[in-house]
């Protein structure tokens, strides 16, 4: 009874971070006084901007920039669009805040870069290029250029020459193309999530052929693009990504896939640009897709989207973001001890030691980054003293394991200790 308890407990704790912390959960704290779904949202002088969208009341996209107090729970429109966006980009460069794409027809508007400064009743056009064509597309600020990826031409029709990420430079007021090879430019990933972090760009999932799990990571400086060995845990498309600096974590948020058509899950990634690991967080206490989320004060707000029958949301959603005070489980446990794999990276082989203080059974397991047993190393009685074995990555069944990230653990005295190691084939 005792190693099953020992076992739940492991599991948790590997969907949990290996962390002993009380789990934030999703707060609803009040409804969107004008709810929209396929909006976009950005925060400045803590305050929250909600642009664009499709409003359930009127039966159509939107033109406003809706602003909203999370302080006294105040709504209000300060601004409109030139025209009705959904399923577009938004991001501030300089104090302005910049909007392309999501026009979903023949529009001469659709080849527009909008601006806006915060304080005028209406956005101008900042630059027009048949680029910023595009409809449920991605992308970041950094430095003086925007980055555009994926999404489809709407208004020059799907057989538009679209590469799969561009890029547009405030300064000459140029767009340049980057990836052309990637895929073929009229058939692009659609609904990517993305968030950037220092110098890199994050990607998740997005609609390609189906639904995707993938993990991708944009390096702002080169703009050069590449998968890393971990997958997030459910497909998602239309979901949202944020990153928060208070618990340097990365939140996904919501999204659909092809058995889901509104997701209520979160998925939090930790050591995000060196061996990054997927778990899973809290559910949503409204399932939602097409929605828009901020990091604001230590909390992520969620803005309205649709839910699995298509209706608008109003309801908001709030979660805890911040610092922690946590203990490693390593902490705790003075009867042994497990080093770090070396080598690390490894190909094709890598030592795991450790050290006993007494005699006693134990076990060495490894798990993949969703939980799941790969292969038990270890299961018996051993002396005091230091102690090694090698992993030659294969599973349980002698067969080669992918590249990524795996978790390696030493369970002994009704305790664990578990670390990360990475493969690379």
């Amino acid at each position: 009874m005792k190693n099953q308890i020992l076992y739940i407990l492991f599991s948790f704790h590997l969907l949990c971070g290996y962390l002993t912390a009380e789990e934030p959960t999703w707060q609803v704290t009040g409804k969107m006084k004008y709810p929209v779904s396929g909006a976009q949202s950005v925060v400045r002088d803590s305050l929250v901007y909600v642009i664009g969208g499709y409003s359930d009341s009127l039966q159509a996209n939107v033109r406003w920039i809706q602003q909203f107090n999370p302080v006294s729970g105040e709504w209000s429109i300060v601004a409109n669009m030139i025209e009705k966006r959904y399923g577009f980009f938004a991001g501030i460069h300089d104090d302005k805040l910049y909007i392309y794409g999501g026009i979903n027809e023949v529009n001469p508007n659709s080849f527009n870069l909008e601006e806006w400064d915060f304080g005028s009743p209406n956005t101008v056009v900042h630059n027009e290029n048949e680029l910023f064509d595009r409809v449920f597309s991605t992308g970041t600020v950094y430095k003086d250029n925007l980055l555009m990826i994926g999404g489809y031409a709407a208004s020059r029709g799907s057989n538009a020459n679209l590469p799969y990420i561009a890029n547009f430079d405030f300064h000459s007021m140029e767009i340049s193309s980057v990836d052309d090879t990637s895929f073929t430019s009229n058939a692009l990933p659609v609904q990517q999530m993305s968030v950037a972090v220092n110098d890199n760009l994050f990607l998740f999932g997005g609609s390609f052929n189906g639904v995707l799990q993938n993990y991708d990571i944009i390096q702002l400086e080169n703009l050069s693009r590449y998968s890393v060995g971990s997958r997030i845990i459910t497909p998602r498309a239309a979901g949202v990504a944020v990153y928060s600096s208070y618990s340097d974590l990365i939140y996904l948020i919501g999204g659909y896939n092809e058995t889901t058509p509104a997701v209520a899950s979160l998925e939090v990634i930790s050591n995000y640009d060196t061996y990054p690991l997927v778990s899973a967080g809290s559910q949503l206490n409204y399932a939602r897709r097409n929605h828009a989320a901020v990091v604001l004060n230590e909390k992520i707000y969620v803005f309205g989207g649709e839910n699995a029958s298509g209706k608008v949301i109003d309801f908001i959603e709030e979660i805890y973001a911040g610092p922690v005070s946590v203990v490693e489980e390593s902490e705790l446990i003075k009867n042994f001890s497990l080093s770090q794999n070396y080598p690390n990276p490894f190909n094709p082989e890598t030592k795991i030691s450790f050290t006993l203080q007494k005699s006693m059974e134990i076990q060495v397991e490894i798990y993949n980054t969703l939980g799941e047993k790969i292969i038990t190393l270890v299961d018996g009685s051993f002396l005091a003293g230091n102690h090694s074995i090698k992993w030659n990555g294969s599973n349980q069944e002698g067969k080669a394991v992918p590249t990524g990230v795996y978790l390696y653990s030493l369970i002994a005295d009704h305790n664990f200790i578990t670390k990360k190691m990475l493969l690379l084939r």
